[in-house]
């Protein structure tokens, strides 16, 4: 799908996925500094939820996009963002790991739902006498 041999960037501050290629584009110019002019480089973004990313790449004489949404549950794991970084460079096994995405961790809400859910389920409502 995305060729071999291209140098791989990660934004590490989420994006608007509303952002078209022209205003990945400018993303790139402004928050990672860098052209995106410069073929043979891909550049990965992430929204704030996690579950959505945008790749883009030039070739000879087009832009490429491509677009990925995770299945619910699943998040696009990025790398930590380290003081003043704004992107890191990532091989391709890497990646394939960030965007074939990892189970969200349940939040104490969600666990303590589920398991009323559960009990509410397997327990026998009473029934009255009349």
């Amino acid at each position: 799908m995305i060729p071999s041999g291209l140098r791989i960037v990660v934004a590490l501050a989420p994006i608007d996925m509303r952002c078209s290629i022209d205003g990945l584009v400018a993303a790139v110019a402004e928050r990672l500094k860098q052209d995106a002019a410069v073929a043979r480089v891909v550049y990965a973004f992430a929204n704030a939820r996690a579950d959505r990313a945008k790749l883009i790449w030039r070739n000879e004489h087009q832009w490429c996009l491509l677009y990925t949404k995770l299945d619910v549950g699943y998040r696009v794991t990025l790398p930590i963002a380290h003081d003043g970084v704004a992107s890191v460079s990532v091989d391709a096994r890497q990646l394939a790991a960030i965007l074939d995405g990892a189970k969200k961790r349940a939040t104490t809400r969600e666990i303590v739902r589920e398991a009323r859910a559960k009990v509410s389920i397997s327990s026998p409502t009473p029934t009255t006498k009349r």
